[in-house]
């Protein structure tokens, strides 16, 4: 095959990929319509009977909180790292351990943050014995 060959073909298996990828998407839009409505269902569930999980013998539902992070006011958290006197502050992104020791510590988020608590309910399979 020439180099001009191999690169058409390329390019053909490329837009293939893309395109079956694409129908695969739009095929799989239900389901996880499906899957989001039951998550919704389900945290309402638990929230309305003060619960973390409930368990059946199709398997488990639970809630999980991850933490979101991210600065608002990049000069009054610049201002706010400087008067703190330590850059650990600073990754490529604002260190979310950070954050949340200072929340813990201090009953706050520091100046120029936003600190979200979001809660997603997940599901496991039964453990095989």
């Amino acid at each position: 095959m020439t180099p001009a060959d191999l690169i058409q073909q390329y390019i053909k298996l490329r837009d293939a990929v893309e395109a079956r990828t694409k129908a695969f998407e739009t095929e799989l839009e239900p389901y996880k319509a499906g899957m989001t409505a039951i998550e919704g269902a389900m945290q309402e569930h638990l929230n309305a009977n003060n619960l973390d999980n409930v368990k059946s013998e199709f398997g488990t539902a639970f809630k999980k909180t991850s933490t979101r992070v991210r600065v608002a006011d990049r000069n009054s958290f610049n201002e706010f790292v400087v008067q703190q006197g330590s850059l650990d502050w600073f990754t490529n992104a604002v260190s979310k351990e950070k954050i949340v020791d200072y929340v813990k510590e201090h009953g706050c988020a520091p100046s120029g943050v936003d600190v979200t608590y979001v809660t997603d309910v997940q599901f496991n399979r039964p453990r095989s014995s």
